[in-house]
Parts: C-alpha cells; sequence; structure tokens
C-alpha cells in the first residue's frame, strides 16, 4: 500500500478503530485534556501585571500550554520543525524522529513526495499513525533570524486557515540544534500567534504551545503573560 492509500485509509477510519492504531496506545490527549491559557494559569505562582497588550478573555481561551509529547495530541495538526534532509531522503532528525515513528513509514514517503520546504514555509502530510489527523512541516532558520522564525509560524497559521483546521499544536520551532536564542523565539512565535488571533477572531479554536523541557515551561509560563495578559 502506497502512502496516499495508507492516507485515505486513516482519513476514512472510524475515531475508534483509529485509536486502536495509535502509536501511543491509549496515551492521547483530546481537547478536552489540555487546559485553556485561563485555566492553567490560575496555577500560576506569580502573575505579572499588564502589559501593553489588551486583556482578551476570549484570545486567551484559544490558547494553551502543553507539557508534553506533542505526538499524543488528538487534533486537526501538529507542527513538525523539520529538517530539510527529512523531506529529501526520509532521513529522522530532532522533532522529526519522534513524530515519523509515530506516524509510520507512510510519513516519510509522503514527504520525500513533497520534494522539500524552503526555510520559513510550511506543508502538510496526514497523520498516519499519529492522533493529529495532519502533520504541518516548516523548516526553521539557523540561529537567530527573527523574520524567518516569524513566518515559520505565520505560514503554519495561514495554511491551517486555508484547510479549515480550527487546532493547531507548536513544538518549539529552531531552539535546538539549530540553536535559534531559547530565551528570544518565544516572543516571536507569542506575538505571531497573538496578532493572528487577533486578525482573525472565528479561525482557530485552540493554539497550543507544546513544551517538553523545563526551561522552555519556565519561559512560557513568564511571557505568555506579556502577550496573553489576565
Amino acid at each position: 500500500m502506497d502512502f496516499l492509500e495508507e492516507r485515505v485509509k486513516y482519513m476514512d477510519m472510524d475515531l475508534d478503530k483509529k485509536r486502536a492504531e495509535y502509536h501511543c496506545k491509549n496515551s492521547y490527549t483530546t481537547l478536552d485534556g489540555i487546559p485553556t491559557w485561563t485555566e492553567y494559569s490560575k496555577h500560576l505562582r506569580r502573575i505579572q501585571p499588564y502589559s501593553g497588550y489588551k486583556v482578551d478573555k476570549k484570545i486567551n481561551n484559544k490558547v494553551s500550554i502543553f507539557v508534553g509529547d506533542i505526538t499524543t495530541l488528538e487534533i486537526d495538526a501538529i507542527v513538525n520543525s523539520a529538517n530539510l534532509s527529512s523531506f529529501l531522503d526520509g532521513a529522522y532528525f530532532r522533532v522529526d524522529g519522534p513524530i515519523h515513528r509515530a506516524a509510520g513509514e507512510s510519513l516519510a514517503a509522503e514527504c520525500i513526495s513533497l520534494k522539500g520546504c524552503p526555510t520559513g514555509e510550511a506543508k502538510f502530510t496526514g497523520g498516519y499513525r499519529l492522533p493529529a489527523r495532519y502533520v504541518i512541516h516548516t523548516v526553521g532558520p539557523m540561529g537567530e533570524q527573527p523574520d524567518v522564525l516569524r513566518s515559520c509560524y505565520l505560514n503554519s497559521l495561514i495554511l491551517a486557515k486555508k484547510k479549515g483546521w480550527k487546532t493547531i499544536a507548536f513544538p518549539c520551532i529552531s531552539t535546538g540544534s539549530y540553536r535559534y536564542p531559547r530565551e528570544k523565539a518565544p516572543h516571536v512565535a507569542l506575538k505571531v500567534v497573538r496578532e493572528f488571533l487577533e486578525n482573525n477572531p472565528y479561525v482557530m479554536d485552540r493554539v497550543i504551545f507544546c513544551l517538553y523541557l523545563q526551561a522552555d515551561v519556565e519561559l512560557y509560563e513568564s511571557l505568555v503573560q506579556n502577550y496573553f495578559p489576565l
């Protein structure tokens, strides 16, 4: 079975049957299990003062911090911080590795068929054995290039909007071996998402910042308050 047949199979599969195929087994997380920023913030020890952005409860309820494995999220689309070679020869690197392993071999085959993805742009594939229906692939910048990083987040959101997807999860794009400064990247991500939600109030139900490292959790818990004040 080629990847197109495999993709259609999973797209058309009954949810209960598909859940039985998940690589993560029963360890998937539905949207109901992901607190909104409003809910999450209730457990923060320190609430920061007004930041300059307007308090908007509707927008705050469209944003989430999720601490855990992005490959377990049962949502419309997860974003893969891809490596260029993963489109060309199926090699697995960084975030690519867990996503490819969870989705199965057909994901690599479909990535190769995309014939590359320019840095800062976004393309999509099926999710296969992932709980997420689709994977958005974007290639982040090497080092600190805020305009390129901004394009990664914005083009992913625009793609989701075009496809009618309502839920999307982002990893920390380029902050690993691509060496974008960890403390600076969230400012780019949060500003893009804030502006997108302001300009597209009815497009997304939830934008999720999926974090794994404790250092990222601490950064986002502080910085989200600046862009999505309580």
